[in-house]
């Protein structure tokens, strides 16, 4: 395997994602934006302002148009320090600012509001834009909101940043494609070494293991198995229990980060012997899901149309809708806008990169599932990255 590598966005590229943020306050008459993140999966918007992994400790970033970032993390209580904004590392941040927080002791949890309050404050900021508002801890918010309160408006500014992290640049493209290679890579590891006799637990850590010599990280590596004719949905970490045995088959979902922190997720079915007919079918029909659909996934399609698409499409197959989510969007956040489904009111775009996994599951007799991603391009063509064979493997 190749050794780890851990990418950085080139400072062009920060650049760009700077430059689009100062145009967004300049749009919605707000001197700062404002996120907070405290975890590596969903708090993609730290990442995308700062190019920089979040940690359990709550990270908040301030983007200041013409002065930059100013990072609010976990370290000693009250530091502060300027930051070189051309370092290769914080690129972007100008100032770095510490507390001793913790989200297990209560009494901690205003530390963070109470440093970005003396910073607005001290800049005299009369307007200020909210990121990813669903990320943000109650006491916080209560915290910020009622320290200024009369003195800061507040606004929501999620959209207007959902906008521009859901179209990825060619130089995000590109870190894309390597984490679903890494998870062609990945899923390849497995199958040399999975045997009857393990647990699903075993399976998941041989993946998990080659992941992070190759430089993946976060996400989720999920499995589940069954006797063939019985229900074999994904189990998280620690339900991951069951010694998977001669002629049983596994659901297996790499779902992580590459080494530039972008998700894909690649997922299918491993029969440890020979696979019979009834998960051939299913798995085919999963795999005609996903096919049939991909037309209709184009540039200035309504995701709400598209997923009425795929339901019409399931119900013609004589499966029952999909009451969930089908395809969604990826980047720095394992789940990502654009959802496709019914209640998304944007319309795809070229530059996205979505996860499209139909999954067949009856809650009794077989989990189906064909889950790779795809990009959309310029010309309105869907490229699909995972190169991983599209067929269940017998091993």
């Amino acid at each position: 395997m190749a050794r780890s590598r851990f990418a950085h966005m080139t400072a062009a590229e920060i650049g760009r994602r700077h430059a689009l943020l100062g145009a967004a306050a300049q749009d919605g008459r707000v001197d700062a934006l404002v996120a907070l993140g405290n975890e590596d999966d969903m708090s993609g918007y730290i990442r995308w302002f700062i190019d920089e992994p979040v940690s359990s400790y709550r990270t908040v970033v301030m983007f200041v148009p013409g002065d930059g970032v100013t990072v609010i993390e976990h370290g000693a209580a009250g530091g502060a320090h300027r930051h070189d904004p051309e370092a290769d590392e914080y690129h972007g941040v100008s100032s770095i600012h510490t507390v001793a927080s913790f989200q297990s002791a209560a009494y901690t949890a205003g530390y963070e509001a109470e440093t970005l309050t003396h910073l607005i404050r001290k800049r005299a900021f009369v307007r200020v834009g909210l990121v990813g508002g669903a990320n943000m801890p109650y006491r916080f918010l209560r915290q910020l909101m009622e320290n200024l309160e009369g003195v800061v408006e507040f606004v929501d500014a999620t959209d207007a940043v959902d906008a521009m992290m859901m179209v990825k640049s060619p130089e995000e493209q590109i870190h894309i494609r390597a984490t679903a290679a890494l998870q062609d890579e990945v899923f390849a590891a497995v199958l040399a070494e999975a045997k009857p006799g393990m647990r699903e637990i075993d399976v998941t850590a041989l993946a998990r293991s080659a992941s992070l010599r190759l430089g993946g990280s976060a996400g989720v590596i999920l499995a589940g198995s069954a006797r063939q004719g019985a229900f074999a949905p994904f189990k998280l970490t620690w339900n991951q229990n069951r010694v998977i045995r001669e002629g049983d088959y596994l659901s297996l979902l790499i779902e992580n980060a590459g080494p530039s922190g972008h998700f894909t997720e690649v997922a299918r079915n491993i029969v440890f012997g020979k696979a019979g007919s009834g998960l051939l079918e299913a798995c085919e029909q999963a795999r005609t899901l996903q096919e049939q659909i991909l037309p209709s996934m184009r540039p200035g399609a309504s995701c709400a149309d598209v997923f009425r698409q795929h339901n019409d499409q399931r119900i013609a197959l004589r499966h029952p809708a999909e009451n969930r989510i089908f395809a969604h969007g990826q980047g720095y956040n394992l789940v990502e806008r654009p959802l496709v489904r019914a209640d998304e009111p944007r319309s795809l775009e070229a530059g996205m990169n979505l996860a499209v996994h139909p999954t067949l599951a009856d809650g009794h007799s077989c989990f189906a599932v064909m889950c790779d991603n795809f990009l959309l391009s310029e010309g309105g063509e869907i490229v699909r990255l995972h190169r991983t064979e599209q067929k269940v493997f017998e091993i």
